[in-house]
C-alpha cells in the first residue's frame, strides 16, 4: 500500500483508512496520510504526543474510563502480550524492581494501608503461611527489621515488658495471667500512685509492677496478686511478705 500511489478522493470511495501520494507533506515527511483529514502518520504520531504532554491529567482520565469499561477486553490483551513477550518483560521487572526498591516499598505500604482488611484476613487464614513470611523476611533483611522492631519497641514499652514477664512467668510455671488492661485498671484505683509511699508517678519517677506475695514465696501471676511500686519501694520490698514489710514500713502494727 505504501508504495501505490492513491489520491484521496479514491481512498474516500474505496473506504481505506489511509492513501499515499508520494509526496512529503509540508514538514517534509514521506509517510501514508489518514483519509479523513489528510495528515500523514507522522505528524500525527507528533501532535498526538503533544497534545498528550500538554493534557497529562485529561489523558489519565480518559485511560481510566477506558481500563474500567474494558476490564475483559484488557485482561485478554495483556494475557496475550505477556505471553509474547514473557522473558523481555520478566526481565524489564526484574531490572526495574531493582532500581526502585524505595518506590516498591511506597507502593507495598499504601496498598497494604487500603487493604488492612484483606491483610488481617489473610494472615487469620493463613497463620503458618504468614509466620514463615515475617520469618523469612526478617532473615533476609535484619538491619531493616532491627530498625523497625527497635522503634516499635519504643513506642510500645508498656507491651514489651507486659509480654516480657508473661515470658518469664511462662518459663518458671507460675501460675495466673492478666492482660494488660488489667494493668491499665490497677493503676487507675491506685490513682496513678505508688501502692506504699503514694508518691504520684511521672515521666521521672515510673511505675514498676510488683508482685505483692513474690513469686519465689508461691504468689501468682494474677490481677489480685499485682500492684504498682515506685522503683525504690519496689526495690525495699523485693521478695518480702507484705505484711511484714507493712509493719517495717509502719503502715501496720
Amino acid at each position: 500500500m505504501a508504495n501505490i500511489i492513491i489520491p484521496q478522493v479514491e481512498a474516500k470511495e474505496k473506504s481505506l483508512k489511509k492513501y499515499f501520494t508520494g509526496k512529503p507533506c509540508k514538514h517534509g515527511h514521506l509517510s501514508e496520510r489518514n483519509t479523513s483529514n489528510g495528515i500523514c502518520e507522522q505528524c500525527s504520531i507528533i501532535n498526538t504526543a503533544s497534545w498528550n504532554k500538554r493534557n497529562k491529567q485529561k489523558v489519565r482520565e480518559i485511560k481510566r474510563t477506558y481500563r474500567i469499561n474494558n476490564v475483559e477486553k484488557i485482561k485478554i490483551w495483556d494475557a496475550r502480550c505477556y505471553q509474547k513477550n514473557k522473558l523481555t518483560r520478566n526481565e524489564a521487572a526484574k531490572k526495574w524492581a531493582a532500581n526502585n526498591k524505595d518506590k516498591i516499598r511506597i507502593i507495598k505500604k499504601r496498598w497494604s494501608d487500603n487493604n488492612s482488611d484483606y491483610r488481617l484476613n489473610w494472615t487469620k487464614r493463613n497463620p503458618n503461611a504468614s509466620r514463615e513470611q515475617a520469618r523469612n523476611w526478617r532473615k533476609n533483611n535484619p538491619e531493616r527489621s532491627y530498625e523497625i522492631s527497635k522503634r516499635w519497641k519504643a513506642k510500645n514499652i508498656e507491651i514489651v515488658r507486659y509480654n516480657t514477664r508473661k515470658h518469664r512467668a511462662k518459663r518458671a510455671g507460675t501460675p495466673g495471667i492478666h492482660s494488660i488492661s488489667d494493668l491499665k485498671e490497677i493503676l487507675r484505683l491506685q490513682n496513678n500512685k505508688c501502692a506504699y509511699c503514694r508518691i504520684k508517678f511521672t515521666k521521672l519517677i515510673i511505675p514498676t509492677l510488683d508482685h505483692v506475695i513474690a513469686i519465689s514465696k508461691g504468689g501468682t501471676n494474677d490481677r489480685n496478686n499485682l500492684q504498682f511500686l515506685c522503683r525504690s519501694c519496689n526495690c525495699k520490698k523485693w521478695s518480702t511478705d507484705p505484711i511484714e514489710y507493712a509493719q517495717r514500713i509502719g503502715l501496720l502494727i
